[in-house]
This record gives C-alpha cells, sequence and structure tokens, in this order.
C-alpha cells in the first residue's frame, strides 16, 4: 500500500470513528497519543498505524522509533507500523 491509495481522515473529540486504512499518529504530545493508538488499533479500526516524528525535544516531541517501541509494548507486531522519521 502506498500513501497515494490511503483515505485520510481527521478525527475531532465529538466526530465518530469510521473503519479507516491506517491509524496516524503525530508526535508532539509525550505517549499520551501512543496510548490512543494501541487502543484505536486493537479495536480494530484500521490494520497500519504511522507513526510520524522526528523532533527529539522530551518530555512532549518524542522521536517515532522511541514512539514504535512503546507501541509494540502495548501489543502492536512491528510489521503492522510504519515509520515517518522526518
Amino acid at each position: 500500500m502506498n500513501f497515494e491509495e490511503l483515505k485520510l481522515i481527521a478525527i475531532v473529540s465529538n466526530e465518530l470513528l469510521k473503519k479507516s486504512n491506517v491509524i496516524i499518529c503525530l508526535e508532539g504530545d509525550g505517549y499520551s497519543r501512543i496510548d490512543v493508538a494501541a487502543k484505536l488499533f486493537k479495536e480494530k479500526w484500521a490494520p497500519l498505524v504511522v507513526i510520524s516524528g522526528g523532533y527529539n525535544n522530551p518530555p512532549s516531541s518524542i522521536p517515532a522509533s522511541d514512539l514504535a517501541k512503546e507501541l509494540i509494548k502495548k501489543g502492536v507486531t512491528t510489521k503492522k507500523i510504519i515509520l515517518e522519521e522526518k
């Protein structure tokens, strides 16, 4: 699957979720977004998780590779994670 094929949907707190091709998790809020991404993945909202982030300025900005490690600890396999580290 390439990025041109993906349909992106932004979720706002008052919107209903829709099944999608991928869950996109952006860095910038420490590890709290990883918790939500893992929950959505386990609930089968999408078969893949993209983790985006290349900025390293803890505690809020954490590199995608470090976020992926936390996602793996929460039960998402590495083959279901796509890293975007820029």
